[in-house]
């Protein structure tokens, strides 16, 4: 038996998705400022929570998010679940290295520093999570084809 991946689909899937993610954590930062502010900041902060997300989502889809990907594959794990727990773990991890290393390198953490630590972390939970199921939604893998082998 042989198994048809279409790879048209997976690529589409690595493009949108992490788009997906980033526009969701954009207007979750900039939806505050609609209620409580000018219209027009809405659109600034949501671009710039939409823009700053991306410059690290898509270097994580690329670096990572292949061998995962090719992991959870060949392991068969396909299901709606895999994909949510592994883009929420990855985006966890990339973004825990980032303020592991930050506070490293830098200064110490107060009470301001440890409340926007965990907006990042729950952000790179957020944008993890929704591109993993923006890209499980595209592909589908659970409805790879087996054929039998001519």
């Amino acid at each position: 038996m042989a198994l048809i991946r279409p790879k048209s689909k997976t690529i589409a899937a690595f493009v949108v998705a992490p788009l997906a993610g980033c526009l969701a954590l954009g207007l979750l930062i900039g939806i505050p400022f609609l209620i409580f502010s000018d219209p027009a900041a809405f659109f600034v902060f949501g671009y710039i929570g939409t823009l700053s997300s991306a410059f690290l989502a898509y270097p994580t889809v690329l670096v990572l998010g292949g061998p995962v990907f090719v992991w959870m594959q060949k392991r068969g794990l396909v299901l709606k679940r895999h994909y949510l727990a592994a883009g929420a773990s990855t985006g966890f991890a990339v973004v825990f290295v980032i303020i592991a290393v930050g506070t490293a390198l830098g200064p110490k953490f107060d009470l301001g520093n440890i409340l926007g630590g965990a907006f990042l972390l729950l952000s790179g939970v957020l944008v993890g999570g929704i591109g993993a199921m923006t890209g499980w939604a595209i592909r589908r893998p659970d409805r790879d084809l087996l054929i039998p082998a001519s």
